[in-house]
């Protein structure tokens, strides 16, 4: 299954495009590990360097996660918590620092979502794992 490597797309993004389809169809389930770089450059007929951009775009996109040495791994879908926001609450997504990536173990490409309260007290979750709702209805 080359890759079609005629057109304006570059060649990484649709190399990108047919793995994300590829994990979002079941062949490479959560927590399954894609091919080596190697194999995935043999199977989609492209250069090494172009198999390593495609995966750093789905690494960033939250879909796989990757360690030096070892093949890259589909994320498993996490149930996500849901903190209450108050009526004076706000809430704001931003990518996390490095220092608050490390310190909350957020994987590249997850999203931090900070819950600003009214008090003037700010809470950080990863956003895989948490989201926030709104306050009852009165």
């Amino acid at each position: 299954m080359d890759v079609d490597h005629r057109g304006p797309v570059p060649v990484y993004l649709r190399l990108a495009s047919a793995l994300r389809q590829q994990i979002t169809a079941g062949v490479y389930g959560p927590g399954s590990t894609l091919p080596s770089e190697d194999g995935i450059g043999r199977v989609h007929g492209v250069g090494r360097m172009s198999v390593r951009r495609a995966l750093d775009v789905l690494r960033h996109e939250g879909l796989i996660t990757t360690e030096r040495g070892k093949p890259a791994v589909v994320r498993e879908h996490q149930e996500r918590t849901f903190v209450q926001l108050g009526y004076e609450d706000r809430l704001v997504a931003r990518m996390p620092t490095r220092d608050h990536a490390h310190l909350l173990s957020i994987q590249a490409g997850v999203p931090l979502l900070e819950v600003r309260r009214a008090d003037g007290s700010v809470e950080t979750y990863p956003a895989d794992l948490f989201g926030a709702q709104g306050p009852p209805r009165p």
